[in-house]
């Protein structure tokens, strides 16, 4: 054990950190390495590793981290950030906040924060309004102290622009011709139709090989349908195996979708609620090698092009 915890950061690939520092995609790295990595990054700003200041999410294609409200709250104790609220107003039915920071060197820095509140009545309108003020205070936070990443307020508003997935249904299996017998003997059943008949799966019309569960290591398996909320709930996971589970953390929808929509085999991790029922608590994606065309990619996009 005490060789284990002194056991120096584990090596990584080149072309794993070509894709990580340029660009900007964890998914290749094992979980060692994302380890080594997020404490890294924490290291370098000074934050600390333990208070989870940072969560991973998958945006275009690719998995990075954003920053959560423990992140901001440390950076601003650290460098003595001092946050001002400098202007309120609605612009074509969005709540605006403009957001002020100011460094003991008299460096300072405007971010802003905005909402839509045009269908929004009541407590609702209240909560987004008080949403709105917390994303211009973190996102000018971030700013100054030079972190271009995305803040959890925005994660959330980008999971709410996500268009629906739309999952072609799994084919009828074709039918199984009974096993005739001749002399006796009884001859080995075939699908009608022959080899040259197959029908495709729904991975094959799609024009991926989906993994056949032989294939697949033991405890993972193919998410065949993502489905919106339900019963209080942030969506729900339909398996291959026809297994219907449901998922209260949002961040678990976004990369759900990309390995529905990949055909990526994945490993759940479950809960039991108060009244006994299974839900998911987390979601590991099969690790995939690195193809010519992700490598061929083009940078993520810059904080202009990330719709706020």
């Amino acid at each position: 054990m005490t060789q284990a915890l002194q056991a120096g950061p584990t090596p990584m690939d080149a072309a794993i950190v070509e894709r990580v520092l340029i660009h900007g995609d964890l998914r290749q790295l094992t979980p060692a390495q994302k380890v080594s990595y997020y404490n890294r990054v924490c290291e370098s700003v000074g934050l600390n590793p333990l208070t989870k200041p940072f969560e991973y999410i998958v945006l275009n294609g690719k998995e990075t981290l954003y920053a959560k409200r423990d992140a901001t709250d440390q950076l601003r104790k650290i460098h003595n950030v001092s946050v001002q609220i400098v202007a309120r107003e609605v612009t074509e039915d969005c709540y605006v906040v403009t957001a002020r920071a100011t460094l003991p060197t008299n460096r300072q820095d405007e971010s802003i924060g905005a909402v839509p509140i045009s269908n929004l009545r009541g407590e609702n309108r209240a909560n987004a309004m008080m949403k709105c003020e917390t994303k211009a205070k973190r996102r000018v936070t971030l700013s100054i102290c030079g972190l271009g990443m995305l803040d959890e307020t925005e994660v959330d508003s980008l999971n709410h622009q996500l268009a629906p997935l739309i999952v072609t249904p799994l084919p009828t299996p074709t039918p199984v011709t009974a096993a005739p017998t001749v002399a006796g003997v009884q001859v080995p059943p075939t699908q009608s139709g022959g080899d040259s008949e197959r029908r495709p799966s729904g991975a094959e019309t799609a024009g991926d090989a989906a993994p056949s569960p032989a294939s697949m290591p033991p405890g993972f398996e193919l998410i065949a349908e993502v489905r919106g909320p339900r019963a209080g709930s942030q969506g729900e996971l339909v398996m291959a195996s026809g297994e219907s589970l449901l998922f209260y953390k949002a961040k678990l929808k976004s990369p759900a979708e990309d390995w529905c929509q990949r055909r990526i085999p994945v490993q759940l991790t479950t809960k039991k609620s108060a009244s006994g029922n299974r839900y998911i608590d987390d979601i590991h994606a099969l690790p995939q090698p690195i193809t010519d065309a992700e490598l061929d990619a083009s940078l993520p996009p810059s904080a202009d092009e990330i719709p706020f």
